[in-house]
């Protein structure tokens, strides 16, 4: 109950307290491609993306989660012509996305553990309120849930080309 204000105005029970929720959000964005010509021969190409977003949410009881997400996506491609009609294409791509989700009480108060309400995890990530559902028009009490995901790629290709005349055979990869 101590997560439960004083009522902030008289009138309709229903509606006793009203706070502003505004929900944050701050992003950036670099993307960058290159090519560079050696020779008739050889050629290399490719490019590089980078996306950071951090957010912020606050709900009624004054507990502001957030989430950040780091994303990064790279390639670099090598052409070589071997003859007048072979041709070979080898290439890299790495991809990264990592987010992070903290929830307010991660960390700060076992509440569940102070109650002595049995069966949560105690770990301090998990930490925080039980969430409670109200049928009778209260505020239900939440907490967002603690995550922390880490997707990685990394991929290679080659292609070889020979083209004659009207036909073109693709090996690869």
């Amino acid at each position: 109950m101590n997560f439960y204000f004083l009522p902030s105005f008289s009138g309709d029970p229903r509606y006793n307290y009203q706070a502003p929720i505004i929900d944050d959000m701050h992003q950036d964005a670099l993307q960058s491609r290159f090519n560079q010509t050696f020779n008739p021969k050889n050629e290399v190409y490719g490019g590089f993306a980078f996306q950071s977003t951090r957010t912020s949410s606050p709900n009624l009881f004054g507990f502001l989660d957030t989430t950040d997400a780091l994303g990064i996506n790279s390639s670099i491609n090598w052409s070589h012509r071997l003859s007048q009609r072979l041709y070979l294409n080898l290439g890299y791509r790495f991809s990264r996305l990592a987010t992070r989700t903290t929830p307010y009480c991660e960390d700060r108060a076992n509440v569940s553990g102070e109650a002595g309400i049995p069966g949560y995890n105690q770990d301090p990530s998990n930490w925080g309120p039980p969430s409670l559902t109200f049928s009778s028009g209260l505020a239900g009490l939440s907490d967002a849930q603690s995550s922390h995901d880490r997707n990685q790629t990394d991929a290679g290709s080659y292609c070889l080309l020979w083209s004659r005349e009207r036909h073109n055979i693709t090996l690869g990869g």
